[in-house]
């Protein structure tokens, strides 16, 4: 009895504690809730915020106390710092879900461009990987530990200090591939004749620096025949977007690129001591040249059809192709960084994207439209900005601490970009850059010691199968697609090659083998342990990126080590807080680091996990079947049916889909203005099409996905909801909620006009409103009106992936 007794007096104790944590924690949060809208407003000038009506009360039959389950708490605690309930959700569900995010984080923007969910689930786990390396790592720790731990610890040290010029340094690698730089040697530079010894040294300067100048390059399955892999080479990346050079509204963005391009050749300048010339007439030169580059290149909504961009190449024919570049050089430079000598015997494919930037490059050395001079100078420029964190501090640019983001899904487009996510915390920073630049260092480590990781990726997929499930039940209710389309769309599905948490293929069961074979796979970042200067570090990893993962990958006698064609290519680190669809895979990659707060919890409510990671699953799903996935078939092949159009569907299937995708890219243009001021407004529909038709239709695919969990694993009883005040919210209202906060986003205006500028994503607030608005599944679980703006006519919805 006494221990009966006393048991129950814990209890008590136990429920009690948790209520008054509820409510406190609840306190805390709504207090900064007051006078929401109007701070909204000015904190954050991207976000519409009419005033609306205070949204009508939801009715609940639920208790008003808590659960008593602390997860369930901690799950609703993370909605509520988003919540706000002075916005009719039927009007805007985005504000009503995130607008309180945007006062509780208004003071975190600081000098960084965003703060969003992702990010903050990002920062977590770099946090707590740098923690734990930092407690565990010793001699007897793997190779690949230590090494993810010195670069780590060197990264925060060399940060935490005065900046080391190394600008020297930089300049003899110039020297010894260029003859050295014009506007540091003056007229004692001399431009180089023999186009062989210049094209290899800009692909040696992009092996050493995974920086691609003049050209972007990566290896990755050959679209057509994806039994081996091949070297895809197109145009460069550019530090500003295409629209700001080529359009004159953007005169002002162009005149700025001006004075940063030359503020950043003076502290160069400065630091070597050069030669007199005039850097602000170099700068304009420099720029010039990426107009030109800008003009010749091919515009995003002209890079989604991949069969125009699938142009295959005899390498042998390459001189022949294009006279006065030697790409063959260039490509011999990157192939060295394998240890190969004979290049053609490791390019089985060849493919030029855009043959016609080619051929304007060929013509613009053949014909010496630009001096030579000018393009070194601009090559040294990228080379300098890149490692502008190794030169003296000048009190005018900040230090770049700074990620190399990937562009594109998966690696199918890489490169270090200009526009970059900033963080403040030297942990996030450091452990992300040896993150993006060797993906199974970070990734290993976090994998091995994430305690839950079986159970979640046993969890997850049986939540995707789910997803799949309902996204083929979908495809079947379509009265715009034939049988035999149907058919081929089912094919894919079945398919569809799912990789869940981390490469099996690679980490094995985290065992002594597999200790080895993971530090054998990162043998070429040994060098790390050998040097505590941090820009060594950097180039050791950033080569190592370039061989690893990409050239390594050639050579289709490597299987022993590990996968050159593989459907099951990670592509990135299970360190990543995001998920990939890989279309010449047929592919879906859902990392370790995603299946985490705040998107997904093994011990969370359902609900919340099909918003959260089941929209995600369901998201790169669909990308199998947008306007870029529907071009490739079951086994990633590009499939060119004839001139005019690519893909498995038939010629009556295709035009239901086009029709179909050209609602969404004419709702996006039409409706989606996050921007009151400037020159950009909206969204490209066209060039943010993929994405738009992923959420839509995926987001769809989880919410049936949701209900069948419902039914066949609760028996239909629904389940049990979040502890007061989030429990006047249905289960389903929760799955809406958490998708509506996986998005809140903080930007500022400059950061939000370059993402609609360059980004294939729709802005957070789009991404949001708009989906809502085309699910009617949304509008009746909210009790909406027809009329409101969630809840339009059926006319005015694009029905996505689904017939009614």
């Amino acid at each position: 009895m006494a221990a009966s007794g006393l048991a129950t007096i814990v209890g008590v104790f136990v429920t009690v504690a948790i209520v008054i944590g509820s409510l406190i924690v609840n306190i805390i949060i709504l207090s900064k809730v007051n006078n929401v809208k109007s701070t909204v407003s000015k904190i954050n000038d991207n976000m519409v915020t009419p005033d609306l009506p205070t949204c009508p009360p939801m009715p609940t039959d639920a208790p008003l106390l808590p659960t008593g389950n602390p997860k369930y708490q901690e799950a609703a605690s993370y909605l509520m710092q988003g919540l706000n309930e002075t916005f009719d959700p039927c009007e805007d569900f985005y504000s009503f879900t995130c607008g309180s995010y945007f006062v509780l984080h208004q003071n975190d923007l600081g000098n960084v461009s965003r703060v969003g969910t992702y990010d903050e689930g990002q920062t977590k786990i770099n946090q707590w990987i740098y923690q734990q390396l930092e407690k565990t790592t010793n001699s007897s720790s793997t190779i690949t530990q230590q090494i993810t731990w010195k670069a780590a610890q060197t990264c925060n040290k060399y940060y935490s200090g005065n900046p080391i010029d190394k600008s020297a340094d930089m300049y003899k690698e110039m020297k010894d591939l260029f003859g050295g730089i014009p506007f540091v040697d003056g007229d004692s530079w001399k431009a180089i004749s023999d186009m062989t010894k210049f094209f290899g040294a800009v692909g040696k300067l992009e092996l050493e620096h995974a920086l691609g100048t003049l050209f972007s390059t990566l290896v990755t399955v050959d679209y057509v025949n994806t039994d081996k892999n091949g070297i895809f080479v197109g145009q460069p990346i550019l530090a500003l977007p295409r629209e700001f050079y080529v359009k004159p509204q953007f005169l002002s963005q162009v005149l700025n690129r001006v004075t940063d391009v030359m503020q950043t050749l003076t502290t160069f300048y400065k630091s070597i001591k050069g030669k007199a010339v005039d850097l602000s007439q170099i700068a304009s030169d420099i720029v010039n040249f990426e107009i030109s580059i800008a003009i010749a290149s091919w515009p995003d909504d002209q890079m989604r059809n991949y069969k125009q961009q699938y142009n295959l190449y005899n390498y042998a024919k390459l001189s022949s192709a294009f006279k006065s570049i030697s790409l063959t050089s260039y490509v011999d430079a990157l192939v060295a960084g394998n240890g190969q000598t004979d290049a053609q015997k490791q390019v089985n494919s060849l493919i030029i994207t855009q043959p016609s930037f080619f051929s304007w490059l060929d013509s613009v050395f053949e014909g010496g439209l630009i001096k030579q001079e000018t393009i070194v100078n601009y090559i040294a420029y990228q080379f300098i900005a890149n490692n502008q964190d190794f030169q003296p501090a000048d009190g005018k640019t900040e230090r770049a601490l700074r990620y190399h983001e990937r562009r594109g899904r998966g690696l199918r487009n890489i490169g270090a970009t200009r526009e970059v996510r900033k963080s403040t915390d030297l942990r996030d920073i450091c452990v992300g850059i040896i993150t993006d630049l060797m993906p199974y260092g970070p990734g290993y480590f976090y994998t091995k010691n994430r305690a839950d990781r079986e159970p979640a990726r046993a969890d997850v997929k049986i939540q995707t199968g789910y997803v799949i499930e309902s996204f083929r039940e979908m495809v079947g209710t379509l009265t715009w697609m034939t049988k035999d389309s149907q058919a081929k769309a089912y094919e894919k599905a079945d398919k569809l090659i799912q990789n869940y948490g981390y490469p099996e293929m690679l980490f094995g069961s985290f065992k002594g083998d597999d200790d080895a074979r993971v530090d054998k796979y990162n043998e070429d970042y040994k060098g790390i342990l050998n040097t505590d200067d941090f820009y060594e570090i950097m180039k050791i990893l950033s080569k190592g990126m370039e061989v690893r993962e990409f050239f390594k990958i050639l050579n289709n006698d490597y299987t022993k080590d590990y996968w050159p064609t593989s459907r099951h290519n990670f592509l990135a680190s299970p360190a990543t807080v995001n998920a990939w669809y890989q279309p010449e895979r047929n592919s879906i990659t859902f990392p370790l680091a995603v299946l985490s707060e705040p998107y997904y919890d093994l011990t969370f409510p359902q609900a919340f996990n099909y918003g959260g990671q089941g929209g995600t699953g369901g998201h790169e799903l669909t990308h199998g079947y947008d306007d870029e996935g529907v071009q490739f078939g079951p086994t990633g092949q590009l499939i060119a049916n004839d001139d005019f159009h690519s893909g498995w569907m038939d010629a009556n299937s295709t035009q239901g889909f086009i029709d179909m995708a050209q609602c969404v890219v004419s709702q996006f243009n039409t409706q989606c203005c996050p921007v009151k001021t400037g020159n950009v407004h909206c969204a490209n529909g066209e060039t943010t099409q993929g994405e738009n038709i992923a959420d839509l239709g995926g987001q769809q695919a989880a919410f049936r996905a949701y209900r069948k969990y419902v039914e066949r694993n609760l028996k239909g009883v629904e389940e049990d909801r979040l502890p007061y005040p989030m429990n006047k919210y249905t289960p389903n209202q929760i799955f809406w909620i958490s998708y509506g906060y996986s998005w809140c986003m903080l930007q500022r205006p400059d950061n939000l006009v370059r993402q609609i500028l360059t980004n294939p994503h729709a802005p957070a607030q789009c991404r949001t409103n708009q989906v809502m608005q085309d699910i009617p599944q949304f509008a009746s679980d909210f009790n909406c009106r027809q009329g409101q703006k969630m809840y339009p006519s059926d006319e005015d919805r694009c029905k996505v992936w689904v017939g009614q």
